[in-house]
């Protein structure tokens, strides 16, 4: 390192205060004491900053893992539902066939019905 950038930035050891130097004197002045009390408030904010972060991150993870164990739960009782409705639906189809066409003919009957009904009342 050139010899003028290292008197740059290095401390002049002539200008250092002594280790251990009385109170009242240069080392121990209001300003260096405010600096100190001032670090170390910085310091305990954040650490606290560090561990609130640290709170809030296990909190979302908590969170995010019974959000995520709750919709397995659900989808699986869809899952369930829909296969045993579909079970139930072909049983019926399998065992009362003629049963299922009738119903089917009634509803379409009541829906077209319903519908010229719907018509008449709404044309002008």
């Amino acid at each position: 390192m050139p010899t003028t950038l290292k008197q740059n930035f290095e401390p002049n050891p002539k200008q250092m205060p002594a280790v251990g130097d009385p109170p009242g004197t240069s080392s121990n002045t209001a300003l260096e004491e405010r600096a100190r009390q001032l670090g170390s408030a910085l310091g305990r904010t954040v650490a606290a900053l560090g561990k609130t972060r640290t709170r809030l991150q296990d909190a979302a993870t908590e969170v995010t893992d019974t959000a995520v164990t709750q919709l397995q739960g659900v989808k699986q009782q869809i899952k369930t539902g829909y296969q045993e409705t579909k079970a139930g639906a072909e049983h019926i189809l399998h065992d009362y066939p003629v049963h299922v066409v009738l119903a089917a003919a009634a509803l379409g009957v009541l829906l077209g019905v319903s519908l010229r009904i719907w018509r008449a009342s709404h044309e002008s």
